[in-house]
């Protein structure tokens, strides 16, 4: 499978643990949740290229891929859920969602935790800090 195949699928099954985390009223959108991906190392290592940038193909405020052996028990308490275990074309998959804990940029609504570093710009991300002020970002895939 290619790796936008693989991306498409993830979104899919990513968008029905963010729709129950919405409809449970921990979040409003997708922007207020955090992902974790637990997997294998083969699916880790065909996602690895997207780096921080997968958060943006998922539209949430931060993704990290983790080692499917790290994952906790499936839950849905205290505005957390883990998936069971899922296929993602030959590979295992689980997804954990969660509410951010950090505050939400103006500029581009992700929760992130440099918010406000850079002084001349309180209310924004390091990220948008850096378009707005300087020559801007540069991504490779999304």
């Amino acid at each position: 499978m290619s790796l936008w195949a693989t991306v498409r699928e993830l979104r899919e099954l990513v968008y029905k643990e963010l729709e129950a985390l919405r409809t449970a009223g921990a979040i409003g959108s997708s922007l207020d949740a955090e992902v974790d991906l637990y997997c294998g190392s083969e699916l880790a290592t065909r996602l690895a290229p997207l780096a921080d940038e997968l958060r943006f193909v998922l539209i949430c405020s931060e993704a990290r891929l983790r080692p499917l052996g790290e994952a906790p028990p499936a839950t849905s308490t205290d505005g957390r859920r883990v998936s069971e275990s899922v296929q993602l074309g030959d590979a295992e998959v689980r997804i954990g969602v969660y509410p951010s804990s950090h505050p939400k940029c103006v500029r581009c609504w992700h929760h992130r935790e440099d918010l406000g570093r850079d002084p001349r710009h309180p209310e924004l991300c390091a990220r948008c800090a850096t378009n707005v002020g300087s020559v801007g970002e540069t991504r490779r895939w999304a």
